[in-house]
C-alpha cells in the first residue's frame, strides 16, 4: 500500500511491477503471473514496486520485494529398477 499525502490528481496513484514473474493490480495489489517455481537460485523471487502519482511532475516511491520459497512435496517417487 503506497500513500500520497497530497491532494487530487497530485494524490492518485499508479504502480507498476519490475518482473516478469508478477503482476500488480490498480489499487496495488501483487499477485504471481504464473505458477511459483521453489527450484530457482536462492529458492527466491526479487522485484521492484513503483507507485507514481499524477502530479506535475510526477513523484514516484518505489518498494522492493523479496519472497523466499518453501518446498512441497510435488515430486512422485520412482523406482530406478522395474
Amino acid at each position: 500500500l503506497a500513500r500520497d499525502c497530497d491532494t487530487g490528481l497530485n494524490a492518485e496513484l499508479s504502480y507498476f511491477i519490475q518482473s516478469v514473474d508478477f503482476d500488480i493490480s490498480s489499487q496495488g495489489v501483487v499477485s504471481p503471473s504464473k505458477r511459483l517455481d521453489y527450484e530457482r537460485p536462492n529458492h527466491m523471487y526479487e522485484c521492484t514496486v513503483v507507485a507514481v502519482d499524477k502530479g506535475t511532475p510526477p513523484r514516484t516511491g518505489t518498494a522492493s520485494i523479496r519472497i523466499r520459497m518453501a518446498n512441497v512435496n510435488d515430486e512422485a517417487p520412482v523406482f530406478s529398477q522395474t
